[in-house]
């Protein structure tokens, strides 16, 4: 099975940040179990990189794909268009198989239950905040943390 893994410029998410790792590693891991290797391949994103990532896996054999983090709208596309089995880990795309998603909203209560039982009175929302970006976590944990807010009077 081949991994592929968006990584931008220095400032995104890369293989040691500390949400993307555990699921490279978590991904790496059930195939190994299920004697299957996997082939890590990382890309930027571009037409061209996607192009080497895609025609790498090609090249190794590779059954299917587990994309990894975010991805263009251009690179789900080539994804797509290079017809293996995909599974979407993490990242922006919703669809009714092939989809492993985080519970957004019921992270954005968990913690604000958590800071409400501590006694807190104030939230302080701390967001990776860019004017073209808007990850797909955001409105999801945002919804979650105001549910919680609300229902405990803050």
């Amino acid at each position: 099975m081949g991994l592929l893994f968006r990584c931008g410029n220095a400032t995104e998410y890369h293989l040691s940040h500390p949400l993307v790792y555990p699921m490279v590693l978590g991904a790496q891991h059930g195939l190994h179990e299920a004697g299957r290797p996997a082939v890590l391949s990382v890309c930027d994103g571009s037409e061209e990189s996607d192009a080497q990532a895609i025609a790498m896996l090609r090249r190794v054999g590779a059954a299917g794909v587990i994309v990894v983090n975010d991805a263009k709208p251009a690179t789900l596309e080539r994804v797509r268009d290079a017809g293996m089995p995909v599974v979407w880990f993490g990242v922006n795309v919703w669809e009714e198989t092939g989809c492993v998603r985080r519970d957004e909203q019921a992270a954005g209560r968990v913690v604000t239950d958590a800071a409400i039982a501590a006694g807190d009175k104030r939230l302080f929302i701390v967001m990776a905040h860019k004017k073209d970006s808007n990850h797909h976590s955001h409105e999801g944990r945002l919804a979650g943390i105001k549910a919680s807010a609300d229902r405990g009077g803050l």
